[in-house]
């Protein structure tokens, strides 16, 4: 009776923050410092809490933004800088110098997992590392030649004018040219690789634009025109069989002439 009156009172409006469901609070992980050993500990972590918290973590951005602020160390926090590029509209064109348009896939929990556990996951010495640094070339799409050397920088520990030079020297022939004719680079390496990957996937969708008929479109094309060439050629013997059938103009006015006249006008 005394909640009834209460809530006439307060116009029928229930109070909403006592009867609010609210999501139980999860404690924060432990930072990561760039130990393989640790990869799975604070992702396993980092997605409990995703799912303690789910009303908060509705977006994989916002995934993706909370993990980069649980890293510790210039390393770790060097590569979560040149993929918060790949994510952020704002720092992309920052980096870039001008208007870029973000890939949508980068934004993806899983592409992003993927990512950390192939630069920080890989349990190799630093000597195996060096192995790999050395034989490294872009032998395929830019990202892939990118994630790599940003994987091994970790491991090896280099940094400045040697990434730099790796970089350089890795890409294909055509991406380098377009590279060494930039004039005024960006002060930092993580700004570099972004602008890189950036020029790279422009020139990766213009190869896909100007690539070549390929051979099964070339031989659908060879068949249509084989098809148009036969049917030219039945035409072509149809009339010839149709003029053969039938006499010359001045044979059949001849004909057409004689029959009908009676037979005892014919000579």
């Amino acid at each position: 009776m005394m909640r009834n009156m209460a809530l006439l009172i307060n116009g029928g409006n229930r109070p909403t923050s006592a009867g609010r469901a609210r999501d139980p609070k999860a404690p924060q992980p432990s930072k990561f410092k760039g130990e393989a050993h640790d990869v799975d500990r604070f992702l396993r972590q980092c997605e409990n809490v995703f799912i303690l918290e789910a009303s908060s973590f509705q977006s994989d951005s916002t995934k993706i933004r909370y993990t980069g602020n649980l890293l510790e160390g210039s390393t770790v926090v060097n590569w979560y800088e040149a993929y918060h590029n790949l994510i952020d509209q704002g720092a992309a064109n920052r980096a870039a110098g001008h208007q870029v348009e973000l890939d949508p896939h980068w934004a993806s929990w899983d592409r992003f997992t993927h990512s950390f556990r192939s630069s920080f996951g890989d349990r190799v010495t630093r000597e195996e590392a060096v192995a790999k640094w050395d034989k490294l070339t872009q032998t395929a799409g830019i990202d892939a030649f990118l994630d790599k050397i940003v994987q091994l920088m970790w491991k090896t520990g280099y940094s400045g004018e040697v990434v730099d030079d790796k970089i350089s020297q890795g890409l294909n022939s055509e991406l380098a040219l377009d590279w060494a004719k930039v004039p005024v680079k960006p002060e930092s390496l993580h700004e570099r690789i972004q602008m890189i990957r950036h020029m790279g996937h422009v020139l990766e969708r213009h190869k896909k634009m100007r690539a070549p008929v390929t051979g099964t479109e070339k031989k659908g094309g060879d068949k249509k025109s084989t098809k148009r060439k036969g049917q030219r050629a039945t035409a072509d013997t149809e009339k010839k069989e149709a003029g053969e059938s039938q006499a010359p103009p001045e044979k059949r006015d001849k004909a057409v002439e004689l029959k009908g006249m009676s037979e005892y006008n014919l000579p």
